[in-house]
């Protein structure tokens, strides 16, 4: 039987199934990861410079609203007791840096550097303090690096601006915090992300052991492979589940139950089988006219029913099938052919008796009893083997009956048992042989010699048998099939039986050779040797 896959895939190199599901996985955490993280970071960072503004926001006001430092300012002079409490709240104060208190003209009053103290400050963006302007933010570079700095007015009792307070924080301490933000969050990403990845082998391992450890592109692979396995066998297969429903059938099983309901025939069977849980072989089953052969097996997981098998074979072809491998089906024609060539001698006797000549009844009598003595005698002292002998005879009559000169070849020998190939063994080889000599001669040309010769013979070193016809021949392209090992049971002149032929060789480790010249002939002979005479 020959399978075609129509269905096929591309093959691609891939990556495995684990590595595929942890790459997806690790590419889903990761984006996932990244879009968050990197959202609240953005969301972090500018709530962080948010605190800081309003930190140096709520203490420039603070400051500016300290009765000391109204009256101090106003006097244009900060006791050192004032410089000192200006010093503790501004190396305690978290997010700042720098805290500057000048009076109306700019001059500076207090400076944390105080040699800085009474030069006035050139910043350029406090004009909007000394003309009196609510708290503001600006960011600007100072004496040394870029600042985040907030202005407050400084209002004396009746109202009149004296000055302003200047509080910063250095652009390089945002950015550290910033910076420090990033490795929290960096660290989260990378613990999350690995976390996010060994999540994601172990999914992919189980999920791959829950496969069995293939691929879900092996598994479709499989899947249409055996689909189309399943299909081409000639026996119907069926299979249903617990609750008796034919979850599936190949094409054998849906053109046998193409005119009836598949689930209603074979429910009570199946329902049975689940009852009993055994398995029921070869019930025979009539269908249409056709009677098959049912096998119905429980399929058992974990000692659990859980679906039944049922194979549908005709018995018909089984019964040709087991007659064609054991050769019974040759004996049969064997013995046909004997009948009728007995038939048609008695026929020949009666009409000479019915037309009164009788005693050329009694001479074709004793020239056919003489004829067949001497064909019988030759036949049985060549070949031992009575069964085979039988087979030839057969084939004797039969090629009378279709004007075919039939030769056992002087020489031919065969002992009663032969180490080499059994009497089943025979019978197939010989008859097969025969047979493919006769079907030759269907397409030969009618003029020819119509002629087979059959030579067999074994000593202890092996056994030969060879068959030789005048038919039709084969064409080269048949025979280099045939020697390909092309067999088929419906070719151009030969081709029955080749197949058996050849497995029986297979299996004794013998050789079939085939000869043959298109419109001349062909001939076919198989040599089995001893272990010893084996090159």
């Amino acid at each position: 039987m020959q399978v075609k896959h129509h269905r096929t895939l591309p093959h691609t190199a891939s990556l495995s199934l684990t590595a595929k599901m942890a790459l997806s996985y690790s590419l889903l955490v990761f984006l996932v990861l990244a879009l968050t993280l990197g959202y609240l970071l953005m969301e972090r960072t500018d709530s962080l410079v948010q605190n800081i503004d309003a930190c140096i926001s709520d203490l420039s006001y603070t400051l500016s609203k300290n009765p000391d430092v109204i009256r101090q300012t106003e006097e244009k002079q900060f006791s050192p007791d004032m410089i000192q409490y200006l010093s503790d709240i501004e190396s305690h104060s978290a997010n700042v840096d720098l805290v500057v208190i000048c009076d109306a003209s700019g001059t500076r009053l207090y400076h944390q550097e105080q040699e800085k103290m009474g030069n006035r400050f050139n910043g350029g963006d406090e004009e909007a303090a000394l003309a009196g302007s609510p708290t503001y933010i600006t960011e600007r570079t100072g004496s040394h690096e870029p600042q985040r700095r907030s202005f407050t007015s400084i209002y004396n009792a009746s109202g009149e601006c004296i000055g302003f307070v200047f509080v910063s924080c250095y652009v390089r301490s945002i950015n550290l915090l910033k910076q420090r933000e990033w490795i929290q969050y960096g660290l989260i990403f990378v613990l999350a992300l690995g976390i996010g990845i060994l999540f994601a082998l172990v999914i992919a391992k189980n999920i791959r052991k829950s496969l069995l450890g293939y691929d879900p592109k092996q598994i479709t692979h499989m899947y249409l492979q055996r689909e189309e396995v399943l299909d081409s066998l000639e026996e119907g297969l069926i299979m249903a589940n617990t609750s008796g429903i034919c979850e599936y059938s190949n094409l054998p099983a849906k053109r046998l139950f193409a005119h009836d309901p598949m689930q209603t025939v074979l429910q009570p069977y199946i329902q049975q089988t689940l009852d009993t849980g055994k398995s029921t072989i070869n019930y025979q089953y009539q269908l249409h006219g056709t009677l098959l052969y049912m096998t119905l097996i429980p399929i058992r997981l974990d000692r659990q029913i859980v679906s039944v098998l049922i194979l549908l074979r005709d018995k018909t072809d089984m019964i040709k099938m087991a007659e064609e491998l054991t050769g019974v089906n040759h004996i049969i024609a064997a013995l046909r052919a004997n009948t009728h060539e007995h038939k048609n001698k008695l026929h020949v006797i009666l009409g000479m008796l019915q037309l009164g000549e009788t005693q050329m009844a009694i001479e074709y009598i004793n020239n056919s009893i003489t004829n067949d003595l001497r064909d019988y005698s030759f036949l049985l002292n060549a070949i031992e083997n009575k069964t085979l002998a039988a087979l030839i005879l057969g084939k004797m009559n039969r090629a009378k009956e279709l004007n075919i000169t039939f030769n056992l070849l002087k020489g031919s020998h065969l002992d009663k048992k032969n180490p080499f190939l059994s009497t089943s063994d025979l019978i197939t080889i010989t008859g097969n042989l025969i047979e493919n000599a006769f079907d030759s001669f269907s397409d030969a040309d009618q003029t020819k010699v119509r002629e087979i010769n059959l030579f067999l013979q074994n000593t202890s070193d092996g056994i030969t048998i060879i068959v030789d016809d005048t038919g039709c021949g084969i064409s080269k392209e048949t025979l280099e099939k045939v020697r390909g090992g092309g067999f088929t049971s419906k070719g151009e002149g030969h081709g029955i039986g080749l197949s058996l032929i050849q497995n029986i060789m297979d299996k004794v480790h013998g050789s079939l050779t085939i000869e043959s010249e298109e419109g001349e002939g062909s001939s076919f002979s198989v040599s089995v040797l001893s272990a010893d005479n084996e090159s």
